[in-house]
């Protein structure tokens, strides 16, 4: 049997994976990642939820320190540069793209604009 076989069929039940419920959302104060602990006594009536604030006007820095925030908390350490990812992807869909300077004539076009230029100036 294939690694890949094996893996497909025992996947759902590794020892090593710790699955956790997280979603991000945008509110108006920024970014929001809610992780909700399903792990708890489940008699209980509410779930218990963290979460976590980005601010709109954030650095690059700020993402680094929700991924450095994740891993105190015990999140897996191998999925460090995926938190780190999905938070930088999401701070950077938030940016407004720059302007594109306009494009500068080149060749026989910049030569042409160059005389043109000069014919109206003498």
């Amino acid at each position: 049997m294939s690694d890949d076989l094996t893996w497909y069929l025992l996947r759902g039940n590794n020892s090593f994976m710790v699955k956790r419920n997280i979603h991000i959302s945008h509110d108006g104060q920024g970014i929001k990642i809610t992780s909700h602990a399903s792990h708890a006594n489940p008699h209980i009536v509410k779930k218990s939820k963290a979460s976590t604030h980005i601010k709109p006007s954030s650095g690059g820095r700020r993402a680094l320190g929700i991924s450095a925030r994740h891993a105190r908390k015990g999140y897996r350490a191998d999925l460090h540069r995926a938190v780190l990812g999905r938070v930088s992807a999401l701070q950077a869909s938030k940016k407004e793209p720059k302007a594109l300077p306009e494009k500068k004539p080149r060749g026989k076009k910049a030569k042409a604009a160059a005389a043109a230029a000069a014919a109206e100036s003498a």
